[in-house]
């Protein structure tokens, strides 16, 4: 419920009508509202006396959001965590923002503190990867540091340089990789730091190794679309098609990666051939991406605002939800069967996939995509959308292309007894990928249209 009120206080004999957005009225001075459906509501009240009066409206001031399934954590802290990594279900690990690590060892439930020796206020820890008996955190002023007993102690390693790191990655036993500003990329063999020459000043903002490719393989991710790729030993640039700085990747074996970012409108990249070429799988979000995870065909992408996104079929439908919050996400892992989501103000939140000792059970809940059927796709001339919305009387549907530049909204489409049944004309749509947000009112998503005469 939402409370409602004026400032400066009226009078007495002030009179009120406001207006909620979404059908919702109310004559009283302070009134309350529930929203029951998903989306982006206009406030407006308009208050009169004496024979005068005057209106305010605040555009797309109540936001309504899909909350993530999932359960809150408590971190014990108001730090800021600036990421956060999983060795197992069990064992994770966060980096906070004064220098000091959060462990748990029971999937997220209770964390501790794992202090790192290092000094509030001038250290401050911006990654973490956990590899068995190699746990590695990186910050500011070219830090980082090692603990080889499940962290209980740390210790510094050293760095090669000074410049702020920002992404860390461990391959085995005697390579590591990390990240960071002015196009740094530092090499671990087992012994010593060495840095790259990458003939870039792009700022590295993560990083990722591909643990199933035969040959040491890695990527790393950053401003400007700028992506490297380590094959055996040498990095070279990748071509991702975009601008955009890119803030998160993770490899999830078999040549597939993403890559997610974007600033005042959120990008997910993917590739399925090593690099070879990146397709863009959505695009045209309001949020800014920071960070990925995922297994198989499923994918959490975690955004500022308290927003996540998630597929289930391999980027070409995603659902948003939102976390009940709207602190920054700054960091998502997932392994095997559970997974933790992490930002600001030391708060986060622990899903997964049903199991005998699992509460969360995120593949439990209904999957809004799967109600929607888009045909022909690829699509030509015309495309029809055909789908059963049982708790839906309206559906808004609105169609992007690959920048995410809205070209074509059908809105408000009546629905009889929830069923949707349309056929559009796209013929002035030029060959390309685009991206249809559905907006029912309840779970909205996106799906991939293919346009291909």
């Amino acid at each position: 419920a939402v409370t409602f009120f004026v400032i400066p206080q009226q009078s007495a004999s002030a009179t009120y009508f406001w207006d909620f957005g979404d059908g919702g009225t109310s004559t009283q001075a302070q009134p309350t509202h529930n929203y029951s459906i998903i989306g982006k509501f206009n406030v407006s009240c308009t208050v009169a006396e004496n024979g005068c009066s005057l209106t305010i409206e605040k555009i797309k001031y109540i936001r309504v959001e899909q909350l993530f399934p999932s359960i809150a954590i408590n971190t014990n802290t108001t730090v800021d965590i600036t990421d956060v990594t999983m060795l197992s279900a069990d064992t994770a690990l966060m980096t906070l923002k004064n220098g000091n690590c959060l462990l748990s060892t029971d999937g997220g439930i209770t964390w501790n503190t794992s202090v790192t020796g290092l000094v509030a206020g001038s250290d401050t820890l911006l990654s973490c990867d956990m590899f068995p008996g190699k746990w590695r955190v990186v910050g500011n002023n070219g830090l980082i540091r090692e603990s080889t007993d499940n962290g209980q102690t740390w210790q510094p390693m050293q760095s090669p340089t000074s410049v702020r790191m920002y992404g860390v990655a461990t391959l085995d036993n005697n390579r590591s990789y990390a990240v960071g500003d002015a196009g740094v990329i530092l090499n671990y063999d087992g012994n010593n730091w060495v840095q790259q020459n990458t003939g870039v000043a792009a700022r590295f903002w993560d990083v990722a190794v591909d643990k199933t490719a035969p040959t040491p393989t890695a990527y790393a991710v950053g401003s400007g679309g700028t992506i490297f790729k380590l094959d055996s030993t040498t990095w070279s640039p990748q071509n991702s098609g975009v601008s955009g700085g890119l803030f998160g990747t993770t490899a999830l074996g078999n040549n597939v990666v993403y890559a997610v970012g974007g600033l005042t409108q959120g990008l997910i990249l993917k590739t399925t051939n090593g690099g070879l070429t990146w397709n863009t799988v959505l695009n045209g979000v309001d949020v800014s991406f920071r960070s990925v995870s995922g297994i198989a065909d499923t994918a959490w992408a975690c955004a500022f605002d308290g927003i996540i996104y998630e597929t289930r079929d391999g980027g070409s439908s995603w659902v948003r939800y939102s976390v009940g919050d709207t602190y920054n996400n700054n960091g998502i892992n997932f392994r095997t069967s559970r997974g933790i989501v992490a930002g600001n103000s030391g708060k986060g939140r622990v899903f997964g996939f049903p199991s005998a000792d699992d509460t969360t059970g995120i593949f439990g809940k209904f999957y809004a995509p799967n109600q929607l059927d888009i045909f022909p796709n690829p699509a030509q001339e015309f495309v029809c959308l055909k789908g059963l919305f049982n708790k839906s009387q309206v559906i808004n549907i609105e169609f992007k292309d690959i920048d995410g530049k809205t070209i074509m909204q059908i809105p408000r489409q009546q629905l009889s007894k929830g069923l949707l049944n349309c056929r559009i004309d796209i013929s002035r749509l030029s060959n390309g990928v685009y991206f249809v947000f559905v907006d029912d009112g309840v779970q909205p998503f996106v799906k991939k249209l293919i346009v291909a005469r």
